[in-house]
């Protein structure tokens, strides 16, 4: 059913959309950068006489280290405060001493310290298992989103900065240009051809935006473009970050509490401050529809939106662009586990998700390539 005419596309992105462009918009990338800030802080107001520090993240209150500051100078990474807490508590010189190592953000603390989080789908995860815990444990609500806000609000710092480092290349443009509109028998592109096109960003940043104001010259029908989870600095389509698992059954036991604060942060809901979601609804309404996935890992904290995408009776085919790490290792498995959780009719997913002879490598961006 792939490339079908006048079919719909939808293009979705997702982070690894991002990475392929070089940019540094990973979870491991986020917390290292934000861990070393933090280092730096520390090192700028160390005082030989005492070792004291304190922001909204964390305190440290300590007798002086021989050595310290050179010490931590080579400490970087998420890994730091571990690594800061082990030096205090393992020094000679601190042998029994007091010191205080306090996480302020006990969110920001439980992440930091798992070390195998690779995904930002994973930090979701985490949000939501610590959400269930304070569910059954009728406390713990109000410190927990306020310790995710404070996350979101470091995330969307970061990320603006890379947000400014956008480069698109023509290999990616080229796979673009091939979804949209594939070669007639006789090698040409049909411009003209009457399918519509949804670019749906998943990310927080640009870069697949570039590419949808770019490519839209060349054709007669104009593409549909929605950041569905907002974008950055933008007051009209503020950033959602949170849990989108209403399949999950402990959904619904989140839902029956006769409290607020525990949907605060569910992606289903902070859909409806914009009208994205309705325009996504609309399009998949419309027609037909061929979805191709660029860098996004399908997993289950956009698991209610997926399953409406990938279940509805227009999707004709799903088609994955995977990580091509080498010649001998890449993350089309990795993909492929995660989207039957997004399917209750698993017939229906065996239909639609194309296998991986049909599939191919996401490109990489190149410097020297670049246009």
């Amino acid at each position: 059913m792939e490339n079908k005419e006048n079919v719909n596309k939808i293009i979705l992105a997702g982070n690894g959309f991002d990475l392929a462009h070089g940019l540094k918009t990973g979870y491991k990338h986020f917390i290292d950068a934000f861990w070393v800030s933090e280092r730096n802080k520390i090192i700028n107001i160390f005082d030989m006489n005492r070792f004291i520090y304190d922001d909204e993240y964390i305190t440290i209150d300590s007798p002086p280290v021989p050595g310290f500051i050179n010490r931590i100078k080579q400490i970087s990474g998420f890994s730091f405060i571990e690594e800061l807490e082990y030096l205090l508590r393992k020094e000679p010189s601190m042998a029994g001493k007091k010191f205080t190592l306090l996480y302020k953000n006990t969110f920001l603390r439980d992440i930091s310290k798992k070390s195998y989080l690779k995904n930002w789908v994973d930090i979701e995860v985490e949000y939501y298992m610590a959400l269930n815990k304070c569910r059954e444990e009728k406390k713990g609500i109000e410190k927990l989103n306020k310790d995710f806000f404070m996350i979101q609000t470091e995330l969307e710092k970061y990320l603006t900065t890379q947000n400014n480092n956008i480069e698109m290349f023509t290999e990616m443009n080229n796979l673009l240009n091939s979804i949209i509109s594939p070669q007639n028998k006789d090698m040409t592109v049909n411009f003209d051809r009457d399918n519509n096109v949804l670019f749906l960003n998943f990310n927080y940043t640009n870069t697949i935006y570039f590419y949808a104001i770019d490519l839209q010259k060349y054709y007669k029908n104009k593409n549909l473009y929605i950041q569905i989870h907002g974008g950055l600095n933008n007051s009209k389509n503020r950033i959602i970050f949170g849990y989108g698992d209403e399949i999950d059954d402990n959904y619904r036991l989140i839902e029956s509490e006769n409290n607020n604060d525990y949907l605060e942060n569910v992606k289903s809901i902070k859909y409806l401050e914009t009208d994205n979601y309705q325009k996504l609804l609309t399009f998949i309404d419309s027609n037909e529809y061929e979805i191709y996935i660029l860098g996004h890992s399908c997993g289950i904290a956009d698991r209610t939106l997926l399953n409406t995408l990938f279940e509805h009776k227009n999707c004709l085919s799903v088609k994955v662009y995977y990580h091509k790490k080498n010649e001998d290792t890449d993350n089309y498995s990795d993909i492929i586990r995660n989207i039957p959780r997004n399917f209750k009719d698993k017939p229906l997913m065996r239909k639609v998700v194309l296998n991986k002879t049909a599939c191919k490598p996401l490109p990489q961006f190149n410097e020297d390539e670049a246009p």
